[in-house]
């Protein structure tokens, strides 16, 4: 079997290190908020979040394939690394779907602003109109597949929330010229208004993507938390996205990612890399005292 070289771009490791200083430096407010619940085994997972990490280059692109990462939702190393392989699976996925004919549209669903003390039960509201919103008929007759991931913004200011959905929607060519398959903006609103029981027309916003779907991509997996030293921010998504699954998909898109196999970026936060073959990689190590990651070793898996 062939071999992955490690040594071909130097320059992409330093990228990822550069990123990995950086997130970990933005977890500092979430190890002090974590200490000061009393979650310490959490805080010290944290802290050591991301101290080893293996690096192979494929292709020009470095890709991890070993590290010791938390998985802990308040982490920035974490969300950063769910976010990167989300974008990299998804890629493939829409540009398949591209070819077989589909386009897609950005949408987002909102709900009114509250405080802390009613934020569960909004949450819940939103995530079961959701499931009620896709079981409509002219939605299952006119939406292939949907992304939907679930966002959540602190406002310091007004000391409030705002929870809401995007959803990237693959559609079949016809949808924008076929009146019985095309749901308008108006029409969306007032669905997403019953399935959610408001008693206002909640702001829904679509747009037909255009062009490149990177953008769109991107846009969709925006729940990971802001930098932040906000302890409602904190706790919100400590206690309340504790346990929700905050990315779901439907249609054609479950249907893709089970046809290429990929691996639950949720839970597992290495790259996906082609484990037939033999892998090389370097170990790095943080330096806590200098800031950076220092050259370890190199290993190999054996494919």
């Amino acid at each position: 079997m062939k071999d992955y070289n490690t040594n071909a771009d130097i320059s992409q490791e330093q990228k990822l290190f550069q990123k990995l200083v950086i997130k970990k430096a933005y977890n500092k407010p979430v190890i002090e908020y974590l200490n000061a619940v009393h979650e310490p085994d959490r805080a010290d997972r944290v802290f050591h979040c991301g101290e080893h990490i293996g690096i192979t280059t494929i292709d020009g692109v470095a890709k991890i394939v070993k590290a010791d990462f938390c998985r802990e939702r308040l982490c920035a190393v974490c969300a950063w690394r769910r976010q990167a392989k989300f974008t990299a699976q998804t890629f493939p996925i829409l540009s398949i779907l591209e070819r077989r004919g589909y386009e897609f549209i950005f949408i987002t669903l909102t709900i009114s602003n509250m405080k802390y003390d009613t934020l569960d039960k909004a949450v819940d509201t939103l995530l079961h109109g959701y499931e009620l919103l896709r079981k409509r008929r002219n939605v299952k007759r006119s939406w292939a597949g949907i992304i939907r991931s679930l966002e959540l913004t602190y406002s310091a200011t007004l000391h409030t929330f705002h929870p809401h959905l995007h959803l990237l929607v693959a559609v079949p060519h016809e949808y924008f010229v076929n009146s019985d398959l095309y749901i308008t903006q108006s029409q969306l609103a007032d669905m997403w208004a019953d399935c959610i029981g408001a008693d206002y027309i909640p702001v829904c916003h679509i747009e037909k993507v255009k062009g490149d779907t990177t953008a769109a991509a991107v846009e969709t997996i925006k729940y990971a938390l802001k930098p932040t030293d906000a302890k409602q921010a904190f706790s919100a998504f400590f206690y309340i996205l504790r346990g929700r699954r905050l990315i779901s998909f439907c249609g054609v898109f479950a249907k893709l990612r089970r046809e290429l196999k990929y691996s639950d970026f949720e839970n597992i936060l290495t790259d996906d890399v082609d484990t037939r073959r033999t892998i090389t990689y370097n170990l790095y190590t943080f330096d806590a005292t200098g800031g950076v990651y220092r050259f370890n070793n190199t290993y190999t898996l054996e494919g």
